[in-house]
Formats: C-alpha cells, structure tokens, sequence
C-alpha cells in the first residue's frame, strides 16, 4: 500500500483489531539506499556485530548531519531499533520507511488490548491516513 503519508496526518494501524488514531510527528525515508548500504544482507546475517555495525552507520550519519529531520542521537537509535525490530521480528518485504506517531487513542497490539507506548516509529506501509470530514475542520 503505498500512500504519501506527511507529518501532521491523522492515521490508524489499520490491520489491528483496534486500529487506534495518531498523529505523525515525523517521517523518515530510506536512510541507507542513498548510502549504498544493503540493508537486507546486514540483516540476514545474526552476527550481533552486524547489529553493531548498523548502530556506528546511524551514529556516523546522525554526526555528520541530522537524520531526515531527527533532532538527536536518540531519535536516530529509535528508528535504528524500530528497522531493527520490524525486519528482524517479521519476514517479507523489507521495511525502511518509517513514520514516529504520537497516539490518542492507541492500537492493539497482538493479544494485547492497547500498545504501551504513546509514542513509536512504525512501518509507512502499516499505517493508513484516517479521513476526515471536511465540514468538521471548517469549524
């Protein structure tokens, strides 16, 4: 699913059983494709220095200049931790385009009835941009 998801969008996990509303704080494309880094081949390999590997990239990247709009080091390992996480945790396409939402009402996560953060870096491709009613923002 591809949709051009912005900063400022109101959007739902919409493949959860409750879907929950956020707003999306920050955006961050592919990182590493630029660089020519495979992300997909670090990945395959559970060499914990792999993973090492992965944090001195975003640590250089985060030195030399801020990261797609990141204000800090810990943003970076946040969004390091959430590639590492959702391509590690599950299989198929590979997952680089991140959103961070800060949640109002908050998904479910699995067997659990909410998640316990209210904030996260999630993948682009499992968010979904809510409509809304015009005639409501008009007021």
């Amino acid at each position: 699913m591809m949709n051009k998801i912005q900063v400022g969008d109101l959007v739902c996990l919409y493949r959860r059983k409750r879907k929950g509303v956020g707003v999306v704080l920050k955006r961050s494309i592919d990182i590493f494709d630029p660089l020519g880094i495979n992300l997909e081949e670090i990945l395959s390999k559970e060499c914990p220095t792999q993973r090492d590997r992965l944090d001195n990239i975003v640590h250089t990247l985060n030195s030399l200049n801020k990261i797609h709009g990141l204000n800090t080091a810990e943003d970076s390992k946040q969004l390091l931790d959430s590639i590492y996480l959702f391509n590690t945790g599950w299989s198929g396409k590979l997952k680089t385009n991140f959103v961070y939402i800060c949640w109002l009402k908050k998904p479910s996560n699995y067997e659990v009835s909410v998640i316990r953060n209210d904030l996260g870096w999630f993948p682009s491709e499992w968010v979904k941009i809510l409509k809304t009613d015009n005639k409501v923002l008009q007021k």
